[in-house]
């Protein structure tokens, strides 16, 4: 694997490279910088940005390059962020994610500043992350490039990969981001991630929260759909919207309740969670499949689709 700063297009090295950024980004400081010399090589920087609330990013450089590794959900408060699926106004139009929104504006001065420090090195920008990561890569390419207060970009952004990203903005945001940086925006979703589904396009029937209809920017790249073994949740993948089960709902309508299922989802999500447990807990939280959608969101899900995926010469931009 050899990442290549010089070209935007989509590449497998540049996959395969980003996505390690990405699962590192879950490590302490120390275990994220070793892996990162062993990925990329050469490192000529390494700083760890991190909010009071556990938003988490690493910004590292290397030869033509500054790349910034946003941390996926992992804790209780990320989870708190990540369904709150309330709607802020995003500048100049449209509506985003209120969590995300508010995670990436605690992290974001920090990063402006290192970037615009960095104006005289001639360093292309990158962004990646998993999960949560993802959302805030996106937003964090949008904060750079869309015309925003403070705006500092010195080569514009050459390259967003995000793995098992959910949706973060409304249509007319999406829009935005596709216009200044969608054609080197990639999406990469595992089979049958739930994750890359929600928040849903439509909110539940009876909320009453000025949740907007989410859609997604940039270009998909689908792995690991070969994998899927229940025919049910194949079928779904054609479809807009995955059944996402009561608790959603329940949320979405109350989030207050969020305080009493905070535990049950971080366990459903846990890679080390038994088989047994998991299916129990996909019972009690009302969802209505088993368990592929939450197993694909797995940062190790993703690690061997990916690997698979470029062995087989299958990893390809959606056309």
């Amino acid at each position: 694997m050899a990442f290549n700063p010089l070209t935007s297009a989509f590449t497998a090295d540049n996959a395969a490279a980003l996505f390690e950024a990405s699962a590192l980004a879950y490590e302490d400081n120390a275990g994220f910088k070793a892996g990162i010399v062993k990925t990329f090589g050469q490192i000529d920087d390494h700083r760890l940005i991190e909010s009071a609330f556990d938003t988490q990013a690493h910004l590292f450089k290397v030869p033509d390059a500054t790349v910034i590794a946003f941390r996926g959900s992992q804790e209780f408060l990320d989870w708190l962020v990540d369904l709150d699926a309330l709607a802020v106004r995003f500048v100049p139009e449209g509506a985003a994610h209120q969590g995300f929104m508010n995670s990436i504006w605690r992290a974001y001065p920090a990063i402006h500043d290192a970037i615009a420090q960095s104006q005289g090195e001639r360093r292309s920008l990158w962004l990646t992350g998993h999960s949560l990561g993802g959302a805030l890569a996106q937003l964090c390419a949008a904060l750079f490039t869309i015309p925003q207060s403070p705006n500092v970009s010195p080569s514009g952004v050459a390259g967003v990969y995000t793995f098992g990203q959910p949706r973060v903005g409304d249509r007319l945001m999406a829009g935005l981001c596709d216009e200044a940086f969608g054609k080197v925006h990639f999406r990469v979703v595992n089979g049958a991630d739930i994750v890359t589904r929600l928040p849903p396009r439509q909110p539940p029937v009876g909320t009453l929260w000025p949740i907007p209809s989410y859609q997604h920017a940039g270009r998909e790249v689908r792995i690991g759909a070969g994998g899927i073994a229940d025919p049910r949740i194949a079928s779904l993948l054609d479809q807009s919207e995955f059944p996402v089960g009561k608790i959603f709902a329940e949320i979405l309508r109350n989030p207050f309740a969020l305080r009493t299922r905070a535990k049950e989802l971080g366990e459903l999500f846990n890679a080390g969670t038994a088989k047994a447990r998991r299916l129990d807990l996909l019972k009690t939280l009302g969802f209505d499949f088993g368990p592929e959608p939450i197993l694909d969101h797995l940062i190790t899900s993703y690690r061997a689709a990916l690997a698979e995926a470029i062995r087989s010469g299958t990893l390809k931009v959606a056309t």
